[in-house]
């Protein structure tokens, strides 16, 4: 069904495992894209997504060939970028840990905000949510498309410690306006991707 395929492994379709690379610097080659899965979902792309990761956070670059249409505090009713990752990449829970995050990101702000963690848990096994502040998003707008770049530092993910884990649970939704998102890996149309970590990818964090 899917050939050959570079830089993952299926073992089934929802262990996939993608090794992302070190950087010690904010620009993201193409070296640093992720594998795209729409096109085995018959979905069709409309971003990429490169990612790389430093002792002292996760860097991500985010190209959507869509112009921003709306800005909503419903994100998920407007354009935006949702970012998932459990520190641990644990496997065996379909809940949300101390160590799993849920970040938005927002291309223009909303009521001053450009982005913020809005994870939810469902025990007490809880971490207190980042600051705003302490997010780091710029964003290029451009007539038909925009490029985002996206910085969240170690205190921001409880349990990054990559010395110790190289690995990371990870997915994304990009949404956008009256329009289906696109996500990384599960679907959406399936899958509760914002309540169950263990329908997400590993990333294998590659000291180069």
């Amino acid at each position: 069904m899917f050939g050959h395929i570079p830089y993952f492994s299926l073992f089934p379709f929802f262990a996939v495992e993608v090794f992302v690379k070190k950087t010690n610097k904010k620009k993201l080659d193409s070296s640093y894209l992720l594998v795209d899965f729409e096109k085995y979902k018959r979905k069709k792309t409309f971003a990429n997504i490169a990612l790389g990761w430093s002792n002292n956070g996760i860097f991500l670059k985010i190209d959507v060939n869509e112009k921003i249409k709306e800005i909503s505090k419903n994100y998920r009713k407007g354009d935006s970028v949702e970012l998932f990752f459990d520190t641990r990449d644990v496997k065996n829970k379909n809940y949300f840990s101390r160590f799993c995050h849920h970040f938005v990101f927002y291309p223009s702000p909303v009521d001053n905000i450009h982005a913020k963690e809005v994870t939810r848990f469902h025990s007490e096994d809880v971490h207190s949510l980042c600051r705003e502040e302490d997010l780091f998003v710029d964003v290029i707008q451009k007539k038909y498309l925009y490029e985002m770049f996206v910085v969240i530092p170690k205190r921001c993910l409880y349990g990054f410690d990559p010395k110790r884990f190289n690995r990371l649970g990870f997915t994304y939704q990009i949404n956008r306006y009256e329009n289906s998102p696109q996500v990384f890996t599960a679907s959406a149309d399936e899958f509760k991707i914002d309540r169950n970590p263990s329908v997400w990818a590993s990333l294998i964090l590659k000291d180069n």
